[in-house]
């Protein structure tokens, strides 16, 4: 039978009678609202705990393809980035060395 405001004012009312007013409001404070049936057990909680183990084994084995990939991706980068300074310094090369023939040639001519 579920626990409704009309069976809690029964409760009350017997308890007052035998203990008083007092008393048998702050036993009633101690019993829950809604019933014993919406209180979690030992058994919920540890469904909830399994269920929330397996949604972190689930997201750490997310988390660890994202690293690898992201280690990769930090890989080819880096390798993209050599390369693109190894040209940097071949054209600056060339640049100053055609600068130091066009000089060379200017100051022959003068």
């Amino acid at each position: 039978m579920p626990v409704n405001e009309v069976a809690r004012h029964r409760v009350f009312e017997a308890l007052k009678e035998s203990f008083g007013e007092e008393v048998a409001g702050d036993m009633l404070e101690m019993l829950p609202p809604a019933g014993v049936p919406d209180l979690a057990t030992k058994d919920d909680i540890a469904i909830v705990r399994s269920e929330m183990a397996a949604i972190e084994a689930r997201l750490r084995v997310e988390i660890a393809g994202v690293r690898g990939e992201l280690k990769g991706e930090m890989a080819g980068l880096r390798v993209d980035i050599a390369k693109q300074f190894e040209r940097t310094v071949r054209v600056t090369a060339v640049f100053w060395g055609v600068t130091v023939a066009v000089l060379g040639f200017l100051i022959r001519i003068s």
